[in-house]
């Protein structure tokens, strides 16, 4: 009993539930001073930290939350004088490269070049877009800034976080982080309250669900898409790294956010991508199929037997049932979606006076960007040609996994575990095309953050696999002599 909870709480994890305790404290009861003080000194303890992925979780949880605490922008430092509010996870991005170069870290990552290019084309959209109209309010050029400094994550993660070792570290953390969302969701449901605001320290909205109200919060977006790819990653490999149960607990947790959260497009991102995970990565294996219908039927049994938490998955239901009529046509959703039939359009529209280059960072693309729609917003800001790179980067990522899983399956650990990759893509993108923009050349640090771990632990488990073949090749030969 004690050893299966020492593997679901990994080591350092009360220093990180210490740390989010008193930020929590800080954050929401200190003066903004003192407030930013604190963040400014947990920055100096990651500076003098190697404990990297346990702050790498650490820094995520502070934007993108711990159940209803945080989340979007929700640690700022706000008193630096004549400078707008900023997130601290941007200071973060900017340690971690410091440490980078002063450290002299240098790790093989396979799709380096194209990241190369990629940064290029971001340089030339900033300098683009100036000649399109140049802010003037300099508080544009800081939020350019502030939007492009999250993309250097998937430069630090990969070099940070090397191995497969520290990317399960990691995980440990995330899957516990992942649980807690869906937990507080469902406590927000029951009682009308988010935990926040239970407990009295912030002002918020009370939704009592009923046939006609729909609880709409979603708490954790990044931790619950991170547990959903992780936990179907190390169902699928050979070696046991993570107990099988609490990796199904952790999967149908996930999945059950996204339905609680009544978001068509979670829902069918992360239930379509499930379904492609037992079909492709699986191959419909029944005690696999049997391995996650058996808690989800449990979970749903007993959410049914709350009255609170029954009313809202019929919500959410008949949400998701609205999508049979854009299959017949009704691009609207029965009236109850604006993305395709009017802000998609907008944005189209605006694009297509620069359908090449797209307006880059330019006052025309802040006045008529909408996040909402993803694709068109791409081609609105990057154009024709910045989709381009991102797709080329997208393909080749994906192929030398998928190549590589082929070719090593013999004596490969990982198994087919590396095709989890392309099957949770297609949650990212499906999700990036319904609810909300994921890809581009422009995010929030929450909104990229799955994206930099995503790749970096690609590039990791590549790394692993090329050193495994290289050593079975100099074993053949060794044997061959």
């Amino acid at each position: 009993m004690v050893s299966a909870i020492q593997k679901i709480f990994p080591y350092g994890f009360r220093k990180f539930l210490i740390l989010v305790i008193i930020s929590i404290v800080f954050n929401y009861f200190a003066p903004a001073v003192i407030k930013d003080l604190w963040y400014f000194f947990v920055l100096y303890l990651y500076y003098r930290s190697k404990d990297e992925p346990l702050w790498l979780v650490f820094f995520l949880v502070l934007n993108d939350g711990f159940g209803s605490f945080f989340g979007y922008r929700g640690a700022n430092i706000s008193s630096i004088p004549f400078l707008p509010q900023f997130e601290v996870g941007h200071l973060y991005v900017m340690m971690s490269v410091f440490k980078i170069f002063k450290h002299r870290i240098k790790v093989p990552v396979f799709y380096s070049r194209l990241l190369f290019i990629i940064l290029l084309y971001i340089i030339f959209l900033y300098i683009y877009g100036l000649f399109q109209g140049i802010p003037t309010d300099y508080n544009i050029h800081f939020r350019s800034i502030r939007i492009i400094f999250p993309l250097f994550l998937i430069y630090t993660v990969p070099h940070l976080l090397r191995t497969p070792e520290d990317f399960k570290r990691f995980f440990s953390f995330i899957f516990i982080v992942g649980i807690t969302a869906f937990l507080s969701q469902v406590f927000s449901i029951i009682t009308g309250k988010s935990p926040i605001v239970f407990l009295g320290i912030s002002e918020g909205v009370v939704t009592e669900v009923s046939e006609t109200t729909t609880y709409r919060g979603f708490y954790n977006v990044s931790a619950t898409l991170l547990s959903f790819f992780a936990s179907m990653y190390y169902l699928t490999v050979r070696t046991k790294v993570f107990d099988r149960n609490y990796l199904q607990i952790v999967l149908v947790a996930s999945l059950g956010t996204a339905l609680l959260s009544a978001t068509r497009g979670w829902f069918l991102g992360l239930g379509f991508t499930l379904i492609l995970f037992l079909i492709v990565v699986s191959r419909l294996n029944i005690k696999r199929f049997l391995m996650f219908a058996v808690p989800l039927t449990i979970l749903l049994l007993i959410g049914l037997l709350q009255p609170k938490i029954n009313q809202q998955i019929q919500n959410a239901i008949k949400r998701f049932q609205t999508l049979e009529a854009v299959m017949e046509g009704d691009l609207s959703a029965g009236g109850t979606a604006s993305r395709a039939t009017i802000q998609g359009p907008a944005v189209l529209k605006v694009w297509r006076e620069h359908p090449i280059l797209g307006w880059g960072y330019s006052d025309t693309f802040y006045k008529n960007q909408n996040g909402h729609v993803g694709n068109e917003n791409v081609l609105l800001h990057s154009g024709i040609v910045g989709a381009g790179f991102m797709i080329a980067f997208f393909i080749y990522f994906h192929l030398k996994l998928v190549y590589l899983s082929g070719r090593l399956s013999g004596f490969n650990p990982y198994g087919r575990s590396l095709l989890v990759f392309p099957v949770f893509f297609v949650a990212m993108f499906i999700i990036h095309s319904t609810s909300g923009q994921i890809f581009g050349y422009m995010t929030t640090y929450r909104a990229f953050f799955v994206q930099a771990v995503f790749f970096g632990f690609g590039a990791a488990v590549y790394n692993q696999v090329m050193r495994l073949k290289k050593n079975r090749e100099l074993d053949l030969q060794m044997q061959g002599k």
